[in-house]
């Protein structure tokens, strides 16, 4: 009897072990679970931001750059809907703006979202507030990812980096919202730290990738450059050889003669445009030696975004 007693009690201790470990197992099994497919939509989320980032929309007159803000927590960009644009929409390229920002007001549980700016008219309107994730201002809100912990346990790594261009500081680039930095940003990382259950097994995951430009247009450098002594005659030797473009486009090169006017902020309004359209001139200024004119530059790229410069010549 003692013996049976003793079999039934060592029967019962070994299989509580082998249900708590099968317990755990399965715990272990579904945690697992759990957090790849946490990983699954954070990945599908990173493809659909690079998708849409890749396609990030040409600057134009209307539209200066394509990118509108980019912070640690918020990226906003112009892109081109891959919808139908509805009848007797004047936005002839069908540009849309792109909004995804990190929801952490639960940081073991922070939210992905992706919303939605469309429009008709020809010129974009101005984007929508950015003061909360999501914003109702924006249309088509939804979650693309959870379970993000980039902010869990008081840290601060960011969603969203760039690559700061040269000639700005550190400051404008973290901030994020320079039409003038945006335009000459070339790259931008996503990096997404995501923990189904943070504190438990199994640890987080991270994600990164990065995407180049391929149609982020910077704006033209306009630069013009007096002959070092001005011919004689009342003539008006200039060039504009040192201009650039950060993307190595072609440039086209407009000239205005203001006299003595001060240029206006419109291009030549109170000027006489030059018909040379070439990167050097040589202009007889209706004026008498010893005059001193003021001379206007206009370069343009291919995509239509400009740069400007006006320098004063003494004739002689």
């Amino acid at each position: 009897m003692t013996e049976l007693l003793i079999g039934s009690v060592l029967m019962i201790v070994v299989m509580g072990v082998a249900f708590t470990a099968l317990s755990q197992f399965e715990t272990g099994t579904r945690r697992n679970n759990q957090q790849n497919d946490a990983q699954d939509r954070a990945r599908t989320a990173i493809d659909l931001t690079v998708k849409r980032l890749r396609n990030d929309a040409a600057p134009t007159p209307g539209s200066p750059q394509g990118l509108d803000r980019a912070i640690a927590t918020d990226l906003i960009f112009q892109s081109v809907d891959p919808d139908v644009p509805p009848a007797g929409s004047e936005n002839s390229h069908n540009v849309m703006r792109v909004r995804y920002c990190l929801d952490s007001s639960d940081p073991r549980n922070g939210k992905v979202w992706l919303s939605y700016q469309r429009w008709t008219s020809a010129v974009a309107p101005a984007t929508p507030s950015s003061s909360s994730c999501p914003d109702s201002s924006w249309s088509d809100r939804r979650v693309v990812a959870d379970h993000v912990v980039n902010r869990y346990a008081g840290a601060q790594r960011p969603v969203w980096t760039i690559d700061c261009p040269s000639g700005f500081d550190a400051a404008t680039c973290t901030a994020g919202t320079s039409p003038a930095m945006l335009a000459r940003v070339k790259r931008i990382g996503m990096e997404l730290f995501v923990d189904e259950d943070p504190g438990k097994a199994p640890s987080e995951s991270r994600l990164a990738t990065s995407v180049f430009f391929r149609n982020q247009n910077a704006r033209p450098t306009a630069v013009l450059t007096p002959a070092p002594t001005q011919p004689v005659g009342s003539r008006v030797a200039v060039n504009a050889s040192s201009s650039s473009d950060p993307d190595a486009d072609r440039l086209f090169y407009r000239w205005c003669y203001y006299g003595t006017n001060v240029p206006s902020s419109t291009w030549c309004a109170n000027g006489t445009e030059i018909p040379q359209r070439t990167v050097a001139i040589d202009y007889a200024a209706p004026a008498p030696a010893g005059t001193t004119v003021n001379i206007g530059l206009r370069v343009q790229d291919p995509g239509g975004l400009v740069g400007y410069q006006t320098v004063p010549v003494t004739l002689r």
